[in-house]
């Protein structure tokens, strides 16, 4: 596969017995590897962006991500970018507002990519 531009895919699979499964794909193109992060979330438990994570392209080991908040306290930290900031620190619901992120990683050509920026936390 060497695609060039964002593609949405049809897919249509038959089983042995005859099951019909239809379903799309949406395949997106990025031109290098990064670390990206929500510009906001809402962790309010609907079940829609309660929780922050990285979303990573073309990393191959991730290192970390640290979030910190006004005063520039730490209140989340993981090595594991499947697991999510919940909006909270030792138990406490933190407040509405802007938050800092920083993570790390290295990508598939093994170059260190470091990244940063900031978010807003909604309830």
């Amino acid at each position: 596969f060497n695609g060039q531009k964002e593609t949405i895919y049809q897919i249509k699979i038959t089983t042995d017995t005859g099951c019909i499964v239809n379903d799309t794909l949406k395949v997106m193109m990025f031109k290098e590897a990064d670390i990206y992060v929500p510009k906001a979330f809402t962790p309010n438990n609907d079940g829609n962006n309660d929780l922050l994570k990285p979303f990573l392209v073309g990393i191959r080991e991730f290192k970390y991500i640290r979030i910190f908040n006004r005063w520039g306290n730490l209140v989340f930290e993981s090595k594991d970018p499947n697991r999510g900031w919940d909006g909270f620190y030792r138990g406490v619901k933190q407040p509405m507002e802007t938050y800092t992120w920083i993570g790390e990683g290295i990508d598939v050509d093994g170059i260190t990519i470091k990244r940063g920026g900031n978010f807003l936390m909604m309830r």
